[in-house]
C-alpha cells in the first residue's frame, strides 16, 4: 500500500515501515492465540483444588457405555474415508470449498489480467507499466492477507467455537469470497479493485485454515488424511471449471467486441472479465447456503462420526 500510494517506492524507507507494522500484527496475534489456548486448559486449577482437599488424585471421569448391538465401524476415531463419502455433510463441504477455493483460484491466477485489462488500455490513458505495477502491489496484499487470512480464521474458530461452529466461519468466508468478486465487477475503480483483492486473498486463506478443522469435526480423526485428501480433486475440478473455462471462454468473447486497432486476443474494459465474476459469485451464494444447511447438521456438538455410532446408523 505504501509503495503504491507515496513517493516512498524507489526507497527502503517503505520496507521497514511496512515489515514493523506486519510483526505488531503478527505479535498481536500471537497474543491472542497464546490466551486463546490458554483459556481452555483448566489442569492447573483442577490441580490447586485436589490439593485443598488433600488428595492427588484425579477424579474417575465416567466413560460412555455404547449397547452391546451397536455396529462397529472400521475406526475407533473417526469414520473411514468410503463411509464419509456416503454422507450429505460431505458433499455440503465439497460445495463449499468449490467456490470457496475456486473463487480464490480464480484471482489468484489471473489478478495480472484482471489489473491489465481495467489498467492498460491505451484508449483510456493507460499504460502496461501502470498496470505492472499495481499488479506487483496487489500481489503482495494478495499474499499478506492470504497469511493473515489463515491466522485468524484458526484462532477465531478456535476462540470463538462456542459462540460460531467452523460451518458458520466457512459461510462467512463464501461470503467474503462472494463480495470480493461483486467488488471486481466495478474493478475500474482503484478503491474496489484493492479492496476485492485484499478480501479474496483473505477469503481464501480462511477456507484453507478451516478445512482441515472442519474435517476433523465432522468425520473424526481415525482416517483423516485420507478423507482430506480426497478434498484435493474437489479443488482441482474447480480450478479447471472457473478458473480455466470460465474465465477462458468470458474473456475471448469480449476480446472478439474490441474496438478496431486492439490486437487479436486481447481484452481491455469490464466485459473482460465480468461474467465470470458474476458465476463465481452465484456459485458463492449457493456455497453460503451449503455451509450454513451443514452448520445446522452438525449444530448438535458431536462429530457425524459419534452421532452415527450413537446411533447405530452405520454398518
Amino acid at each position: 500500500v505504501l509503495r503504491s500510494f507515496t513517493a516512498w517506492g524507489a526507497t527502503r524507507t517503505a520496507a521497514y515501515v511496512a515489515t514493523g507494522l506486519i510483526g505488531v500484527a503478527a505479535c498481536a496475534l500471537l497474543r491472542l492465540g497464546r490466551a486463546s489456548a490458554g483459556g481452555g486448559d483448566n489442569s492447573d486449577y483442577v490441580r490447586a483444588d485436589l490439593l485443598r482437599e488433600g488428595t492427588t488424585e484425579p477424579p474417575v471421569v465416567p466413560q460412555l457405555q455404547l449397547p452391546e448391538d451397536t455396529p462397529k465401524l472400521g475406526c475407533a476415531t473417526g469414520m473411514t474415508a468410503r463411509q464419509s463419502l456416503c454422507t450429505v455433510e460431505f458433499w455440503l463441504l465439497a460445495a463449499v470449498l468449490f467456490s470457496g477455493l475456486g473463487g480464490g483460484l480464480v484471482i489468484l491466477n489471473h489478478v495480472q489480467g484482471i489489473t491489465d485489462a481495467q489498467l492498460a488500455d491505451p484508449a483510456t490513458g493507460g499504460s502496461s507499466a501502470a498496470a505492472k505495477h499495481v499488479s506487483d502491489v496487489l500481489v503482495s496484499l494478495l499474499s499478506i492477507f492470504n497469511c493473515l487470512g489463515r491466522v485468524a480464521a484458526g484462532i477465531g474458530s478456535d476462540r470463538w467455537a462456542n459462540v460460531a461452529p467452523r460451518p458458520a466461519w466457512l459461510a462467512a468466508a463464501c461470503a467474503l469470497m462472494g463480495s470480493a468478486h461483486i467488488l471486481l465487477l466495478r474493478a475500474d475503480l482503484i478503491f474496489c479493485l484493492y479492496a476485492a483483492i485484499c478480501i479474496g486473498g483473505f477469503a481464501y486463506g480462511a477456507v484453507w485454515s478451516l478445512l482441515p478443522a472442519t474435517v476433523a469435526d465432522l468425520f473424526g480423526v481415525g482416517s483423516f488424511a485420507s478423507i482430506l485428501s480426497m478434498c484435493a480433486p474437489i479443488i482441482s475440478v474447480a480450478s479447471l471449471l472457473l478458473s480455466t473455462l470460465v474465465v477462458s471462454a468470458v474473456y475471448e468473447a469480449g476480446a472478439r467486441h474490441q474496438p478496431a486497432g486492439t490486437p487479436a486476443g486481447v481484452c481491455y474494459g469490464d466485459a473482460c472479465f465480468a461474467g465470470t465474476h458474476i458465476v463465481v459469485a452465484c456459485c458463492c451464494a449457493a456455497s453460503l447456503l451449503s455451509a450454513l444447511a451443514l452448520g445446522r447438521r452438525s449444530s448438535s456438538g458431536r462429530t457425524l462420526f459419534e452421532r452415527r455410532r450413537l446411533l447405530g446408523a452405520l454398518s
